[in-house]
């Protein structure tokens, strides 16, 4: 599926954004081109950078870029369902059991190669890393669009809201 038969398919939906079978569907089927994902490719040595392709009031899809050892805070999406394919790079993904809503320890820890897919619906809290010595290039998409998410410690039982940023220029603001 081609960027714009995703729009016009993820349009549908309006501002309530996907379900989560939706998001599965429509991203496992998008078309990945290099013309696509190659001009928003940006690292950033200080921490990996989240590079906005397309947003709308659906969806947004982003490029994130991982240098060996970054990765995110123990985090869930704030209401968004969200689908990750590895574009470039090996991807660690930590799911964390949370039967009360905080992280109660690793539920699951899966490695996700070129081509692979992970997804997170709305209640999971999770942790992305590149803990492998290359380069890494993921393609994530949230609905509706990821902009604030909670972030959890592990020596804390408390949930910090973070505001996300979406390129290399905004992290160095």
């Amino acid at each position: 599926m081609r960027l714009d038969d995703f729009v016009l398919a993820t349009s549908r939906c309006g501002p309530r954004g996907l379900d989560y079978g939706e998001l599965i569907d429509l991203a496992g089927r998008l078309e990945l081109s290099p013309e696509l994902v190659e001009a928003h490719l940006h690292f950033d040595p200080q921490r990996y950078a989240r590079n906005l392709i397309v947003r709308t009031q659906a969806f947004e899809l982003l490029a994130l870029c991982w240098l060996p050892g970054q990765q995110t805070i123990i985090h869930d999406h704030g209401g968004s369902v969200g689908a990750v394919r590895v574009y470039r790079g090996n991807l660690t993904s930590r799911l964390f059991a949370a039967p009360d809503g905080r992280p109660a320890g690793l539920a699951d820890v899966a490695v996700v190669g070129p081509g692979g897919f992970a997804a997170v619906d709305r209640p999971d809290i999770h942790q992305l890393a590149n803990p492998g010595p290359e380069e890494l290039v993921t393609i994530h998409i949230y609905s509706p669009p990821l902009t604030t998410v909670g972030m959890y410690l592990t020596d804390s039982p408390e949930r910090s809201q973070v505001t996300l940023r979406h390129s290399v220029q905004d992290d160095l603001s």
